[in-house]
């Protein structure tokens, strides 16, 4: 979707930067997690659409042997696809979902007297969070009633309308819902393994998600599309795993070290931009290009004037 950008680099001037035009320095700041430069102003393509509503299609699944290769199915057309998954739930019903498949709605077909406004945004709900919840209320059987809850919430459906909101983005229809985490907060943790690995690796890492019983009541299994030719680009074609984790220190850093072992052994890689806790020994085995990068970045910012933490603790930079 990006065509062109402008760039403002280390060596303090302006750089166009296009699949055309300084395309190395293009794909290295597609996913460079803005080590490159400031971006000035970019060009980008956006996909036309009818209305801000979506027509949704729910699927409950009872377990992850039967989502997986309904989620792996190259047959499917659907435009969104995203699996809500029970990280507690254990036995049979491990990986149990509800897979959510979408398309934005056209005017012609929107409900009641949405035809007349079909871009109106409806007003959200004015629901927030007040304060931090004690460590103690976010556990496995408080996760674990949530996700029963939710689960028997969404039975099989189609033809679904809902905001776009809604469907992308559905905890910001609750203000502060970090603070559900306490004052300690949480981290994001994504993986992606290529579909050839995903049916032997995603059982994997959700088996030492559950047993390590760090509930979490936030996992999303997709199917990830395309690679580009970014340097340090996430997306290739495959199956990619989010969660959050709670932040309980040493025993969180312990399962994380766990589940990136396991994402490497399967020849996958984790999402630069939530990456909290990871290795530069990690980082190196999952993004091959990661040379091609430092070289590229030492030519255009010799100064290193363009740094952050994550770089310096993954070894990125210097």
């Amino acid at each position: 979707f990006v065509e062109s950008l402008d760039l403002w680099t280390g060596a303090n001037e302006p750089l166009r930067c296009s699949r055309n035009e300084n395309a190395d320095v293009f794909w290295a700041t597609i996913g460079g997690m803005g080590l490159t430069g400031y971006i000035i102003s970019a060009s980008i393509r956006l996909t036309p659409i009818e209305s801000s509503t979506m027509r949704v299609d729910y699927r409950r699944v009872g377990s992850l042997a039967e989502l997986l290769p309904l989620v792996c199915d190259a047959s499917t057309q659907e435009t969104y696809s995203v699996a809500w998954i029970d990280c507690v739930a254990s036995g049979e019903k491990t990986g149990r979902a509800v897979l959510m498949t979408a398309e934005h709605a056209r005017r012609a077909e929107l409900p009641g007297q949405g035809a007349d406004e079909p871009l109106r945004m409806p007003s959200l709900w004015p629901l927030s969070v007040p304060f931090n919840f004690p460590a103690a209320a976010l556990n496995r059987h408080s996760v674990g009633t949530f996700n029963s809850l939710y689960y028997l919430a969404h039975p099989t459906r189609t033809g679904v309308f809902t905001s776009y909101e809604q469907f992308f983005y559905p905890l910001d229809r609750v203000g502060e819902w970090n603070r559900i985490y306490g004052k300690r907060g949480f981290i994001q943790y994504q993986a992606l393994l290529s579909m050839e690995s995903s049916n032997e690796g995603i059982p994997r890492l959700l088996d030492e998600i559950v047993r390590s019983q760090l509930a979490s009541f936030l996992a999303v299994l997709k199917r990830t599309g395309v690679a580009d030719e970014g340097m340090l680009s996430f997306c290739r074609p495959g199956v990619t795993l989010a969660l959050d984790l709670p932040n309980v220190g040493m025993p969180l850093r312990e399962l994380t070290a766990r589940l990136d072992r396991l994402v490497v052994d399967h020849g996958g890689r984790l999402y630069l931009a939530k990456d909290a806790c990871t290795t530069p020994d990690m980082i190196a085995q999952m993004y091959p290009r990661l040379d091609e990068f430092r070289q590229l970045k030492a030519r255009i910012d010799p100064q290193r004037k363009f740094v952050s933490a994550q770089a310096k603790r993954l070894g990125i930079v210097a």
